[in-house]
């Protein structure tokens, strides 16, 4: 089972970050969201002896807002979850 979150919050407010600063992040590419954003995808490696593994987290900003999915990576396809999930984001009317 592959657990996870997407949300969304005000770009203002700091980025979420499961490893409470002690996680290590690995830059690992850029993703194109549908209306030509583009969402950083890195991966945070927990540290030595934490009871949690890796997460990969991708985030955008738009209008004011960050979006952010972060994906816990206990299983393979973690990393392409998260990937495909902000590949496939777009912005839906209110109205």
């Amino acid at each position: 089972m592959t657990l996870g979150r997407l949300t969304a919050s005000p770009a203002s407010a700091p980025q979420p970050d499961p490893t409470n600063g002690l996680g290590t992040p690995l830059q690992l590419e850029s993703v194109t969201i549908p209306d030509s954003a583009v969402a950083a995808l890195e991966q945070l490696e927990p540290p030595q002896g934490a009871n949690y593994g890796p997460f990969t987290v991708g985030s955008f900003e738009e209008k004011g807002e960050r979006y952010t999915v972060l994906i816990e990576n206990d299983s393979p396809e973690g990393e392409d979850l998260a990937r495909q999930i902000l590949s496939t984001m777009v912005r839906v009317s209110s109205t």
